[in-house]
């Protein structure tokens, strides 16, 4: 009954100088590629220069729901590293980690409904509320098409339930609503679905740190034109398989340097392993004028893992930084909530733009290194700069610079 021109059994010769690629996934997540011969003349589209700003935060993690919250919880020295019981497994070497404590829609705002959603996708949709609750920007049918995600993505969802219902039962019937729920891009569908984004829907499975990542990506979707605003993400849940896995190689601290989390340079890959989410809303310039939205805003945001990893990091700044490095502030939330690996580096840098927001006053730092946990700030810092490199050979920087409009 469809009226396509088919093309069926026999080949059909046909010189064409173009043909696009299209794919359709869970979630609204869909992608095209268009692919011309090398020589066909095509009109390039105009670059718009919008400027970008950050108007809201939000964060789940393991001391605090909300910027706010977690940044009172950071200047009390709070440690949110805990037993492993949730998970249900024995007889491993490491036995803590940085796990949300449990919580309600209500927590949030009770309009939102969690229902099917994993905890990776209510971490990221509580955060992502939580960042446009900050922004004051209300999501509706005549904006909606306008707000996107691009959603950082590092081990993704657990496979686990879904693998569990197709080997419980004979003849290993699959369950449609597990398994998509097992696709890197199910988390950005999920906030999506709940919040009622219509706009730009990307995900980023990068590994760790994504969630720096995606901020440049929204920012590069900002100057485009592609949208008014965008959350800006990364999130992550440990699951049992995964920390099982992480603690079988090697991956995970243990006994005193677990139970004394901070900066060790003697193992190669060991951390204590947290989970979690952090959402940014990063906006157009004349988007959030038109809103007369509050804005939020040199120091160095990182995120370490607690391994020789984070000389790498160290290194960088002395040659960069050279004497000026022993004044440079370089502030983290790792070693209070654990190492979350998409979002930690994200999480420090909403918690160090709402706290320069009432001056130069940060929190307390517990790397354990005399040096970095001394300094402070005397002024409310020109630049920031979030830095953030891993074993795996990504390395991301973004430089924000503050005063009245804090700009990538």
């Amino acid at each position: 009954g469809c009226t396509l021109d088919y093309v069926p059994n026999v080949a059909r010769p046909k010189n064409y100088s173009a043909f696009v690629s299209a794919n359709y996934a869970f979630g609204g997540n869909n992608a095209a590629a268009l692919i011309t011969k090398w020589d066909v003349p095509l009109k390039r589209p105009k670059r718009a220069k919008q400027r970008v700003v950050i108007t809201g935060s939000g964060l789940v993690t393991s001391i605090g729901l909300g910027t706010g919250p977690t940044l009172d919880a950071l200047r009390k020295g709070a440690v949110g590293l805990s037993g492993i019981e949730r998970l249900c497994l024995s007889a491993l070497r490491s036995k803590k980690a940085g796990l949300v404590t449990p919580f309600k829609t209500s927590a949030i705002d009770r309009r939102l409904d969690f229902t099917g959603m994993n905890l990776l996708s209510m971490y990221a949709t509580a955060a992502s509320r939580l960042a446009l609750v900050d922004a004051d920007l209300r999501v509706g049918p005549k904006n909606a098409d306008a707000v996107g995600i691009c959603m950082g993505v590092c081990n993704g969802p657990p496979e686990s339930d879904h693998m569990n219902s197709v080997f419980a039962h004979p003849g290993f019937p699959a369950d449609i609503n597990n398994f998509a729920n097992i696709t890197a891009n199910s988390t950005a569908g999920w906030v999506s679905n709940a919040l009622c984004l219509k706009g730009v829907n990307m995900t980023l499975a990068s590994g760790a740190h994504a969630g720096l990542q995606s901020i440049a990506y929204a920012y590069n979707s900002l100057c485009e034109d592609r949208a008014q605003a965008i959350i800006a993400a990364g999130a992550d849940e440990v699951y049992p398989q995964m920390y099982y896995n992480y603690d079988l190689i090697g991956f995970l601290h243990r006994g005193e340097e677990e139970d004394r989390y901070g900066c060790n340079f003697t193992y190669a890959k060991r951390k204590v392993i947290g989970e979690g989410a952090a959402s940014l809303v990063v906006e157009t310039l004349e988007s959030a004028r038109k809103r007369a939205a509050p804005l939020l805003a040199g120091c160095v945001v990182w995120a370490p893992q607690g391994n020789v990893q984070d000389e790498k990091v160290l290194s960088v700044l002395q040659s960069g930084l050279g004497g000026k490095i022993p004044r440079v502030p370089c502030v983290t939330t790792t070693f209070n909530t654990g190492y979350i690996e998409t979002a930690s580096i994200v999480a420090g840098l909403a918690c160090a733009l709402e706290s320069l927001k009432n001056g130069p006053v940060l929190w307390p730092q517990m790397t354990g290194v005399p040096a970095i946990d001394s300094r402070s700030l005397d002024a409310v810092p020109e630049y920031l700069l979030a830095l953030a490199s891993t074993d795996l050979g990504y390395n991301y920087a973004i430089i924000f610079r503050t005063g009245q409009f804090v700009h990538l």
